[in-house]
């Protein structure tokens, strides 16, 4: 398997510290919504409206992503996902 990151952050790393600090305090102190109504409108509020998420995606739906081998995990610092691309081989092996 070959393995790549893919979609960097936007945001700066104070951004995305102090993102993950108001997560991690409200999941502890119980303010975390119950219902997903609730959760939804929660989310507009700190990130805007909200897109739905397509039942099937397209070529041509977006722009393409370059995908960056991953050498160390250092590497994957600054990215949101990473993927792993890998075959099957044959019974010939």
């Amino acid at each position: 398997a070959s393995l790549f990151v893919g979609f960097p952050e936007t945001e700066n790393g104070l951004a995305r510290a102090t993102v993950r600090l108001i997560r991690m305090m409200a999941v502890k102190l119980g303010l975390i919504p119950a219902s997903m109504k609730q959760k939804q409108w929660l989310k507009r509020v700190f990130y805007g409206k909200l897109e739905r998420i397509p039942i099937e995606i397209t070529r041509g739906m977006t722009a393409t992503e370059p995908l960056i081998p991953l050498q160390t995990q250092s590497n994957a610092d600054g990215y949101r996902f990473i993927f792993a691309i890998a075959s099957r081989l044959g019974p010939q092996g």
